[in-house]
């Protein structure tokens, strides 16, 4: 059966090292037993010699879509691993009479959750009216926030509310308010509960309308009143030289004995204040989003890009109110914190400041719950991980938009008249991460999979807080990135297989300060990378906190020679945010008060928190600079001076 005109839903792609050698016959008993199975239908799509190229996925439901996507993966996999005949011998797996039966009840489930979404019933007996908030409704139509606009005019935006917590919802028929809604039920505990989760959708609108804004802080401002831009380095990744990117460093005055002096000086408490009311501002706003979330704050060189630089920019000095003032407008110039800091000679020197410096650092396990900590800092072994970002084989990369035009030049394409656009990206990302084990050899992990967001490239940003040191040309940045985990079924064949043959190469664990990458993988036309990179990673603890810093080494495409980077992460930041992986709609993390979560009071457990002093915080303003900031954040910015001056060698500092 074929559906003209229709688009399919979802579309498995059968990859040429992956098509199984099978008759037609089988794909298309395939099609029909999934039918019966899932309630999609499947249509193979055949090539000329009558091998199937893909299949075409119909259906309305998303359950029943991905599990027909598992399936027909399952069934690649396998068929793969048969011979022709014996592919051809069993056609009807063996009955299951407890495996029908627990079908049937969830089919009936599923089917009986169906009748929410449709019209009301005459003898429902309890309901509850909602009014739509008048704060979302604007005379602007880019801000204006209405019922149909968000959930949509019959609100299938809320069909997941109504199957979930059995409920019907409609436009209350005698409303006197604009744009109120009503949720009827048999149950009013079922009711008060998609109440509960269409409040929580509306906070969700709220947090949204919040933009995000930038923060821009110069450490070492009273050290110089200009700086000057050179030339990004040679060893920089190969990909940041394809673009001109300017590195502004500050001027110090001669005769200056005061250089360093910003790390032995707490921060100032409006600098402090406006920090934490943007963390505080994306905690808040993400909390309603689903997604798998990475905080983190990292040391690396600051890059100037953007319409307003060139090479004429090189060498030429400006007042560090200018750069700010341009960076913040981000009209012409844009400012960026890079992924690393230094090259490979300067990041072992490093390594060794930091294994030398007992009175900041201690050491942790390395693989965070498992494994025993290393008797010392100078014992501590890396973990080593790999991120390949590969283009989805079931998306194509390119599509054809009109026909070919036959004996007809092709149009000219001008300012007005632009070429057509193929398919946005669709990124699927994958991490592989090697542990020692007991025996001094590196065990691989499962592979952990995600997806970026439709027409990324790379993982979106929902914090920007950047703190330079323009002194060294670089910055602390504080930022949240978010990407979606999946589930290895969903994924092509031709991803996961990739996943598997990755391996780290043979007594590569004798030689860990090698040079060399330390992993292998199988190559096929199919794999098609977006991006990749290697780490090896060196985790500290510092001292008196349940915070970690990295020192990461990094292989970027192209590059013989790793870079080198620090990474500060607490301990409890990715438990928090787990709680997002999967979030159903209706609901949102419980942070509690998210600020003093995230930051303890004690750099430790956040469950310290929890004291009379929380109501104090709650009840003040964060307009008080003085009063408003919280005791967990002056101690991490505290422990990131510390690490500042390991990094600039002065040793001797004590904040």
């Amino acid at each position: 059966m074929s559906f003209p005109g229709r688009k399919p839903q979802r579309t498995v792609v059968v990859r040429q090292e992956i098509r199984p050698n099978v008759h037609h016959g089988d794909v298309h008993f395939l099609a029909k037993r999934l039918k019966d199975d899932t309630g999609c239908e499947v249509v193979p799509q055949l090539n000329y010699r009558r091998q199937v190229e893909r299949f075409d996925i119909f259906g309305s439901n998303i359950t029943q879509l991905d599990t027909t996507v598992k399936a027909i993966n399952r069934w690649i996999e396998t068929a793969n691993t048969k011979t022709s005949a014996s592919a051809s011998w069993a056609k009807l797996p063996a009955y299951d009479f407890n495996k029908w039966y627990y079908e049937q009840i969830k089919i009936m489930e599923d089917e009986r959750k169906q009748m929410f979404k449709g019209p009301f019933p005459d003898d429902l007996p309890y309901s509850i009216p909602v009014d739509w908030p008048s704060d979302l409704l604007s005379e602007n139509a880019n801000e204006n926030y209405t019922p149909p606009v968000t959930f949509g005019n019959r609100l299938e935006g809320l069909d997941s509310i109504r199957m979930e917590d059995e409920v019907w919802i409609r436009f209350s028929p005698a409303s006197q308010s604009p744009w109120q809604i009503e949720i009827c039920g048999y149950d009013m505990a079922n009711i008060e509960r998609a109440e509960n989760h269409y409040l929580t959708l509306i906070e969700k609108i709220r947090a949204s309308r919040t933009s995000a804004a930038v923060i821009n802080i110069v450490l070492d401002r009273e050290e110089g009143n200009e700086i000057i831009l050179s030339q990004s380095e040679p060893w920089w990744p190969s990909g940041s030289q394809t673009t001109l990117e300017l590195v502004p460093r500050l001027i110090h005055p001669p005769m200056n004995d005061e250089l360093g002096s910003f790390r032995r000086k707490p921060i100032s408490s409006a600098h402090l204040s406006a920090i934490q009311r943007e963390i505080s501002c994306s905690l808040e706003t993400i909390k309603f989003e689903r997604g798998s979330y990475d905080f983190s704050i990292r040391f690396g060189c600051v890059a100037l890009h953007g319409s307003g630089i060139s090479t004429k920019d090189i060498g030429k000095t400006y007042p560090v109110k200018s750069l700010l003032h341009s960076i913040d407008s981000g009209n012409v110039i844009s400012g960026q914190v890079k992924k690393w800091a230094f090259n490979y000679r300067l990041g072992e020197q490093l390594l060794s400041q930091m294994t030398s410096a007992d009175d900041v650092l201690v050491p942790v396990r390395p693989s965070g719950t498992y494994g025993m900590p290393p008797s010392s800092l100078k014992a501590t072994r890396p973990t080593f991980r790999g991120t390949w970002a590969l283009h989805d084989p079931n998306r194509p990369l390119t599509e054809n938009n009109a026909p070919a035009r036959l004996g007809r030049p092709s149009p000219r394409y001008t300012d007005t008249v632009k070429p057509p656009s193929g398919p946005p990206l669709n990124i699927v990302v994958v991490q592989v991460e090697f542990t020692e084990d007991e025996e001094g050899y590196f065990e691989k992990m499962p592979a952990r999979f995600y997806r970026l967001k439709a027409g990324a490239g790379n993982p979106s940003e929902h914090l920007d807080v950047n703190l330079f040191e323009l002194g060294n040309g670089k910055a602390w940045h504080f930022g949240i990135e978010r990407m979606f985990a999946v589930s290895k079924s969903t994924l092509s064949p031709v991803i996961t297989n990739f996943a598997d043959s990755v391996k780290m190469k043979p007594d590569y664990s004798a030689a860990i300060n090698s040079l060399a990458t330390f992993a292998t993988w199988n190559m096929t036309p199919s794999v098609k990378f977006h991006f990749g990179k290697l780490e090896k990673v060196y985790k500290f603890g510092i001292r008196e906190t349940d915070y970690t810093v990295e020192r990461v080494s990094a292989w970027y495409p192209n590059q013989n020679v790793p870079c080198c980077g620090l990474v500060v992460r607490h301990a409890e930041w990715a438990a928090h945010l787990a709680e997002l992986e999967r979030l159903p709609p209706g609901y949102s993390a419980n942070f509690d008060n998210a600020i003093r979560t995230f930051f303890p009071d004690n750099g430790c457990d956040s469950s310290s928190n929890r004291s009379s002093l929380d109501k104090q915080l709650k009840a003040t303003s964060l307009s008080d600079p003085e009063k408003g900031v919280v005791p967990g954040l002056k101690l991490l910015m505290g422990k990131l001076m510390q690490l500042s001056a390991i990094v600039s060698g002065d040793g001797g500092v004590s904040v």
